[in-house]
């Protein structure tokens, strides 16, 4: 069983590295626990968005795991397969996942906002 508290440090650290990118808003990470990280980006906040956070979240799909990207709204924009027990040869290491999937989010944010 894949949990994100374990990688809680490579989480913060890429969100820290993000915000020392943005001059303008400020990105902190609000909660990380089994299965879901919450991002916040101050530019969302200021937008009056109720959840102002995106999010980095582990799926169960009973075939594997897969890690997403979503949005404020909760829509995923961006998916890792991390582990696919009939595929293997698609599994991405949970780091280099999680790793993608922050970068994702900030690239959504810096270009769609």
């Amino acid at each position: 069983m894949i949990d994100l508290r374990e990688h809680k440090d490579l989480i913060r650290q890429l969100v820290v590295d993000e915000n020392e990118k943005d001059e303008n808003w400020k990105w902190s990470v609000k909660s990380i626990n089994k299965k879901k990280a919450c991002i916040h980006w101050g530019y969302l906040e200021y937008l009056g968005c109720k959840e102002p956070f995106f999010t980095v979240e582990l799926e169960d799909t009973g075939e594997g795991y897969w890690i997403h990207a979503k949005n404020e709204h909760g829509e995923s924009f961006m998916m890792e397969i991390v582990e696919d027990y009939d595929m293997p040869f698609l599994n991405v290491p949970i780091d280099k996942a999680i790793r993608s999937v922050v970068s994702g989010i900030a690239y959504k944010a810096h270009s769609c906002y």
